[in-house]
């Protein structure tokens, strides 16, 4: 299963999967504060990811590097609170397949949900672990538009990450039994594509 954080337009939904736990006593003032993070389950598979309506941009792209760990801490419009870590993965683009607005060799921000600041840490039970994401790593990738959840950096967020393997393989990067042909996967999204126009 593959999970969907929502950020932005729907900041109450993310209000409800984040999960931060009970303040740590005065005692363990050192002890890492861990929030968990969860999100809608959505299947994990090719053919899911293709035709989710939830994918405003789809495209392929390298790693090229990871900046330093942010934190999102904001109010919800209903008075919840939303808080959590996410790691800037930075993506060359290779291919645009759907989506205005981006074009092959431009960089762009992914917001790889987890991560560590000082004794507070965030994970993401649904998706990959920012250090999943390595440099060098070719992915195609299925995100929300991009926005800024409140720390100042417009960043798009993955609904589904597959990667690109050396023997001519797709697989999603969070559950890797998902895999299918490159050939496979490209037909059913061009395909996909023609017929979505």
């Amino acid at each position: 299963m593959v999970g969907i954080l929502v950020v932005g337009g729907v900041a109450a939904a993310l209000g409800a999967c984040a999960q931060p736990p009970a303040a740590p006593p005065a005692e363990s003032a050192d002890q890492v504060v861990v929030t968990t993070v969860s999100g809608y389950e959505l299947k994990g598979d090719p053919k899911s990811a293709i035709e989710y309506k939830g994918n405003v941009l789809i495209f392929s792209g390298q790693v090229i590097r990871h900046e330093a760990p942010r934190k999102v801490d904001r109010a919800t419009e209903s008075g919840g609170a939303i808080k959590f870590i996410y790691t800037p993965v930075v993506v060359k683009i290779d291919k645009v397949t759907k989506g205005k607005g981006f074009v092959p060799g431009q960089e762009i921000v992914v917001r790889a949900i987890g991560g560590q600041i000082g004794n507070e840490k965030t994970e993401y039970e649904f998706g990959p672990a920012p250090e999943q994401y390595q440099v060098g790593m070719k992915l195609v990738l299925f995100t929300q538009a991009p926005v800024d959840a409140g720390d100042s950096l417009h960043a798009v967020t993955p609904n589904f990450t597959y990667v690109e393997d050396s023997a001519g393989n797709v697989f999603n990067l969070h559950e890797p039994e998902h895999k299918t042909s490159k050939t496979i996967f490209q037909a059913s999204l061009t395909e996909w594509v023609a017929f979505n126009r």
